[in-house]
């Protein structure tokens, strides 16, 4: 009896080596994440002119971007692909070096700063070397589709130097093509966060010009002065990229028929 007993001991006890055995070769043949940022390197900002720190000749813009938004879809570490119109996948393995919502701010303030030629940090506040217009970002969409393109839609608000600024409110979209690859995906983002953020400088580089101090008009609901400025033009080209995606596809099953 003592041995059937120590028999079927020995069968539990090389089962349960067994399982730890296969958990252990899953665990040691899993894939490592890869991590990916939307800011570029130090060569290359160094290369483009921009500089962490940095002093300008003359009175500049400062863009002072206080906070990014995201949708809650993607605000997450791992890259979120569209797979479907109404379906997504979360890839476990490709994530982002910190959160999205710093990683754009960290990439607009990078092409905006390269973009005025000034300085993006809140140390030229202490300074007081030149004008902070504070930006408040909330992106509306950011959807990625792997071999295809990628879309970035978010409303910015600017708000002028000055306790009483004024302040502008635009939208920008932009749709980007892009090769397959997720180092491709990422790249388009970061051409179409450089895109909005060359929108929000030449609105800044307005703003702060003497042109439009010499046309400020009256606001309606007190005495302050507020600069005519307009926000940029929408891009038409969103429009024209899903009417050649729809073309291609429709194309695509022509020739699959």
């Amino acid at each position: 009896m003592r041995s059937g007993v120590l028999q079927r001991r020995g069968a539990v006890i090389r089962i349960l080596a067994t399982a730890s055995a296969f958990a252990l070769s899953a665990c040691v043949s899993s894939p490592p994440s890869r991590f990916y940022t939307l800011t570029p390197s130090a060569p290359a900002a160094a290369a483009t002119g921009i500089s962490g720190i940095s002093s300008v000749s003359s009175p500049a813009a400062v863009i002072d971007i206080e906070s990014v938004g995201v949708p809650a879809q993607v605000a997450r570490n791992q890259l979120v692909v569209r797979a479907g119109e109404t379906r997504v996948e979360v890839l476990e393995d490709e994530r982002w070096a910190s959160p999205l919502s710093d990683e754009i701010r960290s990439a607009l303030s990078i092409a905006a700063t390269q973009q005025l030629g000034g300085l993006n940090t809140r140390l030229s506040e202490d300074k007081g070397a030149a004008s902070i217009y504070r930006v408040t970002v909330d992106v509306q969409r950011f959807e990625s589709w792997p071999g295809s393109r990628v879309v970035v839609d978010a409303i910015w608000t600017v708000r002028s130097p000055g306790e009483a600024g004024a302040r502008l409110t635009c939208r920008s979209t932009v749709v980007e093509p892009v090769a397959a690859g997720y180092e491709a995906l990422v790249d388009g983002h970061r051409r179409a966060l450089t895109t909005i953020a060359r929108q929000l400088a030449a609105t800044v580089r307005t703003l702060a010009s003497p042109a439009a101090e010499s046309t400020m008009v009256p606001s309606r609901h007190s005495s302050i002065s507020l600069p005519t400025v307009q926000c940029p033009a929408p891009a038409t080209h969103v429009e024209q990229h899903a009417m050649a995606a729809s073309a291609s596809s429709a194309a695509r099953m022509g020739l699959a028929r």
